[in-house]
């Protein structure tokens, strides 16, 4: 679904320029996505939205500004430009405000196969995997009724554009399929879900499956018993254990480094987990829901281990944060239409271990299987850890039954140092782990 937006981007380029501006981009993002939901047998809602925005940031000296709109009139384009270049005069400088330098810029650009062939969005297809999904959830013994199931579909072009010479776009599809079913009645009424999102539609999970986890998942959870208050093993299942994973990454945000805010400000460099823990971030993987060839500052993408064999390898730079630092930055510079640029992962896992989630079970007396996290009170400065959380309590080396309203709480680095990876790792989400296992956390039931 390409699309040339040059002229609109160029006009962008040139008028920010004529204003005064030292260097300027425009990132174009233009697309659409339409979605569905499907209950009890029926079509219940249907939505599309066709969108275009634009954003252009300026530098004038060190002084910077963002701005953006939704209008391609050459006559709003020009006034949003004028508009950019009076407001970075009026403000502060920032010292480490930086672009690009030509040997800097990425040239070439990866074909990554993240757009499905079809030009359109195909409701009728949408409407039809909802329908079998549900029908499939539904027909699952306990199961009360549906609570819908969803379709959603997107394509969209994604362009950067600057006045250091830099211009790159691509084009990106998604699809997500999910479902929802209740278990049980009146105060033992539980609800679970189940869902897929691919860069192609055929090879998500089949409607069906989709229907039939989240079912089996809601009627597991029914007749919920107390938890145990302790210290006991905990399991995070892979529907949850990516949460470690991100707090990992946002631990090792080179912006948070450069603030003194992280709990791994000193440990570049340092083994912070087990040497049997790897964590890649990929920008190229192809068909990767992050992937993209270039970052948002014009910097070619490449792939590294955040963490090799339990080492802090790498943080997450942008120019900015990898100046503040005295580092090279590697091209993990985050934009979107009229923020800021930071930096941020792109597609992130953790490599999968070599015992089951069935052998770690089988190997607890006693501790706590986690399939579901709600609030959270972390601190990234300590590393200090609390969360709401349900899940199934393991007795015996097997489930016994599903608990709620529990708590769990630990601290990250001590965490990190201590947990152990499963085999079950699907890369699917963009950010991905296996089931992850804490030999000791602390526990609290009600």
């Amino acid at each position: 679904m390409s699309h040339d937006f040059t002229s609109l981007t160029g006009l962008l380029l040139d008028a920010a320029k004529a204003h005064g501006a030292d260097y300027a981009d425009v990132i174009l993002v233009n697309g659409a996505s339409q979605s569905v939901e499907v209950r009890e047998g029926k079509l219940d809602t249907t939505e599309r939205e066709d969108s275009f925005d634009i954003g252009l940031r300026v530098l004038v000296g060190k002084k910077q500004a963002i701005v953006s709109t939704a209008s391609k009139r050459e006559a709003d384009l020009k006034k949003l430009a004028e508009q950019a270049v009076l407001m970075a005069r009026t403000l502060p400088e920032d010292l480490f405000n930086s672009i690009a330098e030509p040997e800097l810029i990425a040239k070439n650009f990866p074909d990554l196969n993240l757009c499905e062939n079809a030009n359109t969005l195909d409701i009728d297809r949408a409407v039809e995997c909802a329908l079998a999904a549900e029908a499939a959830g539904e027909s699952v013994d306990g199961v009360s009724m549906s609570d819908g199931a969803h379709t959603v579909q997107g394509r969209f072009t994604n362009l950067l554009h600057a006045s250091n010479g830099f211009f790159g776009q691509y084009d990106i599809s998604y699809t997500n399929m999910s479902c929802a079913m209740i278990a049980g009645e009146g105060e033992n009424m539980v609800t679970d879900y189940d869902y897929d999102v691919h860069i192609n539609h055929d090879q998500l999970n089949s409607p069906e499956s989709i229907g039939r986890t989240a079912a089996k998942r809601a009627v597991n959870q029914l007749n919920p018993r107390p938890g145990k208050t302790g210290q006991f093993p905990v399991i995070y299942d892979n529907r949850v254990s990516t949460s470690l994973v991100l707090h990992l990454a946002r631990a090792a945000n080179g912006r948070a480094i450069a603030k003194g805010t992280s709990f791994l400000k000193d440990k570049l460099g340092q083994k912070i987990l087990s040497p049997e823990i790897t964590i890649t971030d990929d920008p190229l993987r192809p068909q990767g829901l992050k992937s993209s060839p270039f970052d948002g500052e014009c910097l070619p993408h490449k792939a590294f281990n955040l963490i090799e064999e339990g080492i802090l390898n790498e943080l997450f730079l942008d120019l900015s944060t990898a100046k503040q630092l005295n580092m090279t930055p590697n091209g993990r510079a985050r934009r979107d239409i009229g923020t800021a640029i930071s930096p941020g992962s792109t597609n992130l896992w953790l490599h999968a271990g070599q015992t089951s989630p069935e052998d770690m079970i089988a190997d607890i007396k006693e501790g706590f299987l986690v399939t579901h996290l709600m609030g959270s009170s972390i601190s990234m400065s300590t590393g200090d850890y609390s969360r709401g959380a349900s899940g199934f309590w393991i007795e015996n080396g097997k489930i016994a039954y599903p608990v709620v309203e529990m708590t769990i709480a630990g601290n990250l680095k001590e965490m990190y140092a201590s947990m152990i990876a499963a085999n079950d790792l699907t890369l699917r989400y963009g950010t991905d782990s296996p089931s992850i296992l804490i030999p000791k956390l602390s526990v609290a039931a009600g």
